[in-house]
């Protein structure tokens, strides 16, 4: 009877406690009230230190509070508890296994937070923004620049990557996949082709008869003639062929004459 009493007497308590070897987040809470664990927490959670890196030296770092974690995790704790079977305590300490619980995602405050990340050190004149690849006119030939990567962060996805670590269980971010990126590469197969047809007619020695005589536009003279619009169209330039074939109308005009 006393062993009944005894078993009876400490089932009871756990109506109102979490059942021993019980973690949540990596908290033990065995033996502890709803309330107890509610508070610690919260105390948990605010003073909780987030630390973001940036190849892999430490760019910045922020606790709960800084980005407005206020939770009140009585709902969800009261919940895990009415789960447990407050009967099997003696099994409980018997086994070797512990009972890991996990509350729901993290939330905070989002007019705290926006204010928060409007002041981390994530733009400056320093930085190195993408630059798509391009073609480039060169003294000789057009030739294809590569894209620049940069350095500079791609703000929505930073931000997107401290709310899903906050929500998270995890206190280190990674904001090496962040960055801005090019939208056209150097294998731009459109770019590429431009790229040699460009090359290909700047090449070119085009000869025609005039009264007979033979005129030759050199490859140098055509490639002088040759470029592109901003949408990679070659585009002749008119005023040098205007002065060309005004050149041709005064030589073959004094022929004539």
């Amino acid at each position: 009877l006393i062993v009944i009493g005894i078993y009876t007497g400490k089932a009871l308590t756990y109506q109102t406690k979490f059942l021993p070897k019980t973690m949540i987040n990596d908290m033990d809470i065995s033996n502890k009230t709803v309330f107890q664990v509610n508070k610690e927490l919260q105390k948990s959670y605010r003073g909780k230190t987030f630390v973001a890196t940036e190849g892999g030296m430490e760019l910045f770092k922020f606790t709960g509070s800084d980005v407005g974690i206020t939770d009140e995790f009585t709902e969800s704790l009261t919940l895990i508890k009415d789960q447990q079977d407050q009967w099997s305590w003696p099994i409980r300490i018997l086994k070797n296994k512990v009972q890991k619980e996990k509350l729901e995602k993290i939330t905070y405050n989002k007019e705290t937070f926006a204010g928060f990340f409007a002041g981390l050190p994530l733009v400056s004149a320093n930085r190195i923004k993408p630059e798509n690849a391009k073609i480039e006119k060169t003294e000789s030939n057009f030739n294809l620049k590569p894209e620049v990567m940069g350095n500079t962060f791609d703000l929505d996805k930073v931000k997107a990557s401290l709310i899903t670590t906050i929500e998270s269980e995890e206190t280190r971010i990674s904001l090496d996949d962040y960055y801005q990126k090019p939208t056209i590469y150097k294998d731009n197969p459109e770019l590429i082709k431009i790229t040699n047809e460009a090359n290909s007619l700047s090449k070119l020695d085009i000869s025609y008869l005039i009264v007979d005589q033979k005129e030759t536009i050199s490859a140098e003279r055509l490639f002088q003639w040759i470029s592109l619009d901003a949408e990679n169209n070659i585009v002749i330039d008119e005023d040098k062929v205007t002065s060309y074939l005004t050149e041709l109308a005064t030589k073959y005009s004094t022929k004539t004459n």
